[in-house]
C-alpha cells in the first residue's frame, strides 16, 4: 500500500509543506491561552495561571469539540486532492476512513462516532461516500485504521482510500477534564503535556495502480502492527511496556535493514508515564532500538495532537524521504493511546 498524497494543518503550518519545514527546523508555536486558566498549587491565593498550548492560527473559536474538528477535518480535506492531482470523481468515489478523539468523559458528549461523519459531508458539500469508517482511537487511531485501508484495497472495495485524522484538545471541556486528572502542563503539574491540535489527510492506493498509471509515490506502508497495553495512562499502574515492545518487533522483524533504528518517529508527549513505556520498549529491544539515530517526537513543537498524530508522523516522514535529509530509506513510527491500543509502522521510501 503506497501513499499518494497528504495534507497537514497544524500550529505550525497551515499546510504540509510548512508544517514539516517548521518541524525540521524546530520551530513551536506555543502561546498562552486565556480563554482557560489551569488550576494552581493553591486556589485560594494563587494569582490565575495562563495555559501554555499550541493553538492553530485563524481558527475560530468553535461552539463545540465537533464543530471544531469538522473545522479542522475541512481544511485538511479541502487541500489534499490539489496537492495529491485527485479530480473531484475521485475524491467522490475513494472509501473514507476517519480517526478522531479516544471517548473520554469530555468527550463522550461530542457523539463523535454518530454525528461527526454526517456533519462533515454536509459540510463539504459531497455526497455521501461509497464506504465510510470512524474509529475513536485517538493516538493510535490513524494507524489502526492504516490495517482497515489495506483490507479495503487489497479486497478492491474501493480504489483508493482517504484518511482523515483531527483532533483539538482546545476546547473548555476537554481542558478541563484534563486539568482535573492532573494531565496539563503547569506549575502545578510538571508532569503534564502541552495541549494541541491538527488535522491531516491522506490519500492511499494499492501500489500496483499506482505504478501502472505513473503516478508518484510519497512513502510505501511495509508493516502496521498493534497491541494491547494491560496498563494504560488511566490506570493507577506504570505501563508494562510489553504491547509497545510487541508491536515494534513485529514492524521491523521484516525490515532489510540490520542494527539500530536509524530514524524513529513518535508522540512523546512530555509525560514521564509515556517516557517509561519508550524505556522499557528500548530494554526489551536494544539491538534495534539501543542506539536510534534520529528521535523525533513533534509535540515539541505543535503539542500534543491526540488522534491527528499518525498523520503528523506520516507526514513528517514522506517529507524526510522526499527532500532527501531523512537518515535512512526507511522509518519506524510509533503512537500509543491514552487507552490499551499501541500501534507501530514502517514505512520506506519510494522506489526512484
Amino acid at each position: 500500500m503506497v501513499l499518494t498524497g497528504f495534507e497537514l494543518v497544524t500550529p505550525v503550518g497551515d499546510d504540509a509543506t510548512q508544517t514539516c519545514a517548521s518541524v525540521r527546523a524546530g520551530i513551536a508555536r506555543l502561546s498562552q491561552l486565556t480563554s482557560f486558566a489551569p488550576t494552581t498549587r493553591d486556589p485560594g491565593w494563587d494569582p490565575e495561571e495562563p495555559l501554555v498550548a499550541a493553538s492553530i492560527p485563524g481558527l475560530a473559536p468553535a461552539s463545540s469539540l465537533r464543530a471544531r474538528l469538522v473545522e479542522l477535518a475541512l481544511r485538511a480535506l479541502r487541500a489534499l486532492p490539489a496537492q495529491a492531482h485527485m479530480t473531484r470523481a475521485g475524491l467522490r468515489d475513494a472509501a473514507l476512513l476517519v480517526a478522531l478523539p479516544l471517548v473520554d468523559p469530555a468527550v463522550q458528549t461530542a457523539d463523535l462516532q454518530q454525528r461527526f461523519l454526517p456533519d462533515l459531508v454536509a459540510a463539504a458539500g459531497l455526497p455521501e461516500p461509497p464506504l465510510a469508517r470512524v474509529r475513536t482511537g485517538g493516538h493510535a487511531a490513524v494507524f489502526e485504521l492504516l490495517s482497515e485501508a489495506e483490507r479495503i484495497l487489497t479486497d478492491e472495495q474501493a480504489a483508493s482510500v482517504i484518511l482523515l485524522a483531527v483532533d483539538s484538545y482546545l476546547v473548555p471541556e476537554r481542558l478541563a477534564w484534563l486539568d482535573q486528572a492532573w494531565r496539563l502542563r503547569s506549575e502545578r503539574n510538571v508532569d503534564g503535556f502541552i495541549p494541541g491540535e491538527a488535522g491531516g489527510a491522506l490519500l492511499l492506493e494499492p501500489q500496483a495502480a499506482v505504478r501502472r498509471r505513473g503516478a508518484l509515490e510519497a512513502a510505501v506502508i511495509s508493516a502496521v502492527a498493534r497491541a494491547d497495553e494491560p496498563n494504560p495512562i488511566t490506570s493507577d499502574a506504570q505501563s508494562t511496556g510489553r504491547a509497545l515492545g510487541d508491536a515494534i518487533t513485529r514492524v521491523v522483524q521484516g525490515s532489510s535493514a540490520a542494527g539500530p533504528c536509524a530514524w524513529v518517529l513518535c508522540d512523546l508527549n512530555g509525560e514521564s508515564y509515556r517516557a517509561y513505556e519508550w524505556g522499557l520498549a528500548v530494554a526489551r529491544l536494544p539491538e534495534r532500538l539501543g542506539s536510534v539515530g534520529r528521535l523525533i517526537h513533534p509535540a515539541d513543537c505543535i503539542g500534543d495532537v491526540g488522534a491527528a498524530s499518525g498523520a503528523v508522523l506520516l507526514g513528517l516522514a514522506a517529507t524526510g524521504f522526499a527532500r532527501g535529509y531523512a537518515p535512512a530509506g526507511e522509518a519506524l513510527l510509533w503512537t500509543a493511546s491514552d487507552g490499551p491500543a499501541r500501534a507501530a509502522v514502517r514505512v520506506e521510501a519510494a522506489a526512484p
